[in-house]
């Protein structure tokens, strides 16, 4: 049972209150049947909040508190013995309303469970501190991707963007990556396999590759799948996901890897060779970039040239990472260009977190989507972090990571919370990898060839 309560207004009582103990039914209905009596219970929201996933040892920690009613300090406590194992002050950051405060507790480094608390505002949930957080987290997220990939109906440009983005992050750091089921290759490299297999059904054998697929029985060895309308797009995305698995699994399996490589190259001269326009011109730069990186064919690299020197304003994440981490010959002013543009926005969003009470990017804060803002802002963080090992960009990308995960106004953790849930889902749990994987180990840049 956790003890919790959200600062009252003056007038109520100052004692914590159980707020996840429901009373008994009974009690609610004696009530509303009652005449002249109705009852609504109170919203209740708690006044700490904390990373409901935890801490890692050895990172800076802070912790937020919401009062209506000034506060001073705050005392740490260690749930197992119930020994303060820390006081420490409160800081105190703008508001227009109420009173808001974050605790540092970057010195407790001792793995172990605790909660926070304070004499009027009661004890906050309990939190961990552990030396592998983060790889848990990233286990997590492989094991949520493989569950979600029996789903009956599957998204194929999200799938196949989840796809690339899940590689991306396994071609950064391969050591990173866990095999726990021991079939020695790693685990996100298995739900990739899973992906492609899936993907490599949506295509019919003319390169059109359907928007989405369903399955009656998606579980079953070989599930087969009911094709949904073809797609310009998805047959694009389709491409670069491909060609991005074909290059990445070559290593464990060539025949799967010559598969979807020609598959990939049969779907993007599908669309390119058509003579039509109705497709997202984004995703034709993806789909040329990461075929230029698996093949190396210039063909594909004077494209991307030619779509970066028409649209040198416009960004494709999956398509500009794969441009750059090419070992093939690309053209160093759209490289600058690139890169210029991603250093640019990770400095906004790192300049406009030091005004907000939960440290995150105020651009980020008014968007009514704020997690998937969140995760689109920290994939750009995270790469910028790739390329310079910055600790003040670490360091932004962690605070979203920790609001995400508990320290927000309605203290949810939203990577668990069924608000991610839908078409997209894979895509947000394959944003999720690429950011750990930044926060988590320290990248060598590799060299160009």
């Amino acid at each position: 049972m956790v003890l919790l309560s959200a600062c009252g207004k003056e007038d109520d009582k100052e004692e914590s209150t159980i707020i996840d103990q429901a009373l008994p039914e009974v009690m609610y209905d004696d009530i509303a049947g009652t005449e002249g009596l109705s009852y609504e219970v109170p919203e209740s929201k708690p006044g700490i909040l904390v990373d409901m996933q935890g801490y890692k040892s050895d990172e800076d920690k802070t912790i937020i508190f919401v009062c209506d009613k000034p506060l001073s300090g705050c005392s740490i406590v260690d749930a197992a013995s119930g020994e303060v194992v820390l006081t420490t002050d409160l800081i105190e950051t703008t508001s227009e309303e109420g009173y808001h405060y974050y605790a540092d507790i970057s010195s407790l480094t001792e793995p172990g469970t605790y909660y926070a608390q304070t004499d009027i505002i009661g004890r906050s949930y309990d939190f961990k501190i552990s030396d592998d957080i983060y790889s848990s987290m990233r286990n997590q997220a492989v094991e949520d991707i493989i569950s979600h990939q029996a789903a009956a109906d599957r998204d194929v440009i999200n799938e196949s963007q989840a796809l690339s983005l899940m590689l991306m992050a396994y071609e950064l750091n391969p050591d990173y990556f866990e095999d726990l089921d021991g079939n020695g290759i790693a685990d996100v490299l298995d739900a990739a396999r899973n992906s492609a297999s899936f993907l490599l059904t949506m295509q019919e054998s003319i390169g059109a590759v359907a928007v989405s697929g369903h399955s009656d029985n998606p579980e079953a060895d070989d599930p087969v799948w009911t094709r949904g309308e073809d797609s310009n797009d998805a047959t694009l995305v389709y491409a670069a996901a491909l060609a991005n698995f074909a290059r990445c699994y070559r290593q464990y399996d060539g025949d799967l890897a010559d598969k979807c490589l020609y598959s990939s190259e049969t779907a993007y001269k599908y669309v390119t060779l058509s003579q039509v326009e109705d497709y997202n011109k984004e995703y034709c730069y993806m789909a040329d970039a990461c075929l230029y990186k698996t093949t190396g064919i210039e063909d594909y690299g004077i494209k991307c040239n030619e779509h970066k020197e028409a649209y040198p304003d416009t960004s494709n994440f999956i398509g500009d990472f794969a441009y750059l981490t090419t070992s093939k010959a690309a053209d160093i002013s759209i490289c600058t260009g690139i890169i210029n543009s991603y250093a640019k926005k990770a400095e906004n969003i790192s300049n406009s977190t030091s005004k907000d009470n939960y440290f995150i990017s105020q651009n980020i804060s008014s968007n009514e989507d704020i997690h998937v803002k969140i995760l689109e802002d920290m994939l750009v963080m995270s790469y910028m972090n790739y390329l310079i090992t910055n600790k003040e960009y670490r360091t932004v990308i962690q605070n979203h990571m920790h609001y995400l995960c508990g320290e927000n106004e309605d203290s949810r953790d939203y990577l668990k919370d069924e608000i991610l849930e839908g078409d997209n889902y894979l895509y947000y749990r394959a944003e999720e990898l690429f950011i750990l994987s930044s926060i988590d180990v320290k990248y060598k840049v590799p060299e160009q060839n």
